[in-house]
């Protein structure tokens, strides 16, 4: 009895899991990532101050100019450093993590977009 309650709860687990990634949205039926019709900079950590470790490309403009997200949607925006997308533009600080080749990089997410990238 213990064993099939047992696989009941295996089945059940694998069924939600499948049941919540055919509700995931189009956007992240493969790779999320950053983009932007622009040049930008993903860094070392939360602020304008820290390293650029990557300089990225306007889309489609060279290469790199994508990276993937660090969580499977993008997950683990945290505030960081204040920063403006603009000259004279309006003030944010939150910041989203990336994955370049394995090391989390941060991006000043206001200033990019989000979406299926691979």
């Amino acid at each position: 009895m213990a064993k099939r309650a047992a696989r009941i709860a295996s089945l059940s687990g694998a069924l939600v899991t499948g049941l919540i990634l055919a509700a995931a949205p189009a956007a992240y039926a493969d790779s999320a990532g950053a983009y932007a019709g622009h040049d930008w900079n993903a860094r070392a950590s939360a602020s304008v101050t820290s390293a650029v470790v990557v300089h990225v490309h306007a889309l489609d403009k060279g290469t790199p100019d994508r990276i993937i997200c660090w969580g499977e949607l993008c997950e683990g925006k945290k505030k960081g450093g204040t920063y403006r997308c603009t000259s004279g533009g309006a003030q944010h600080n939150t910041w989203t993590p990336l994955d370049w080749g394995g090391r989390k990089v941060w991006v000043a997410d206001e200033c990019v977009d989000f979406g299926r990238v691979a």
